[in-house]
């Protein structure tokens, strides 16, 4: 039989770089093989938002499968029983922007899926930011991407590619 344990580092400061092993030992306290190093820098890391408060980055897909960034999505979630409106709305990578026009909104506990192109998320985009703010262009290596107003970031995700995702995979949160 085989247990699943999971670990959260809570005690994690920003700008640090943390290195992590993962070794299984059974219950007979004898140890297995080592996973390779993996390496971690907060460099950008925000906490989520207070769950059930606001809208939240669930999902991204920065380096799809076939054409970049024509694939590329980012999906919002809605956890709060109310819907949001997202008019006016900026989405920005650490290079380009663009403003959510008005007449959308994230359904009470639904998800909004933006698209680089409408054939991002597999034709599943529910808005098109490519025609007009075609410098978001999710970087492979790492980037962070936002959801803000004017005055104040709703939320935002730091990634690096050492975390996984791309071609098949997305990178998603759990919250």
């Amino acid at each position: 039989s085989s247990t699943k344990t999971a670990h959260s580092d809570t005690a994690v400061v920003v700008g640090q770089q943390y290195f992590y092993v993962v070794r299984a030992v059974d219950t007979a306290g004898v140890a297995g093989d080592s996973s390779n190093q993996a390496t971690v820098v907060t460099q950008g890391y925000a906490p989520p938002p207070p769950a059930g408060t606001t809208l939240q980055i669930n999902e991204i897909m920065y380096d799809p499968v076939g054409s970049e960034p024509a694939n590329e999505w980012v999906e919002l979630h809605n956890p709060t029983d109310t819907p949001i409106s997202i008019a006016g709305r900026i989405f920005e990578d650490n290079i380009g922007s663009f403003t959510i026009p008005s007449g959308y909104t994230v359904p009470a506990h639904g998800y909004f899926v933006l698209g680089y192109s409408a054939t991002a998320a597999g034709g599943q985009v529910d808005l098109v930011y490519g025609i007009t703010a075609p410098s978001i262009q999710l970087s492979n290596s790492g980037d962070t991407v936002r959801i803000r107003t004017d005055t104040a970031i709703i939320d935002q995700v730091a990634y690096l590619a050492s975390w996984g995702g791309g071609e098949t995979a997305s990178l998603s949160r759990k919250f």
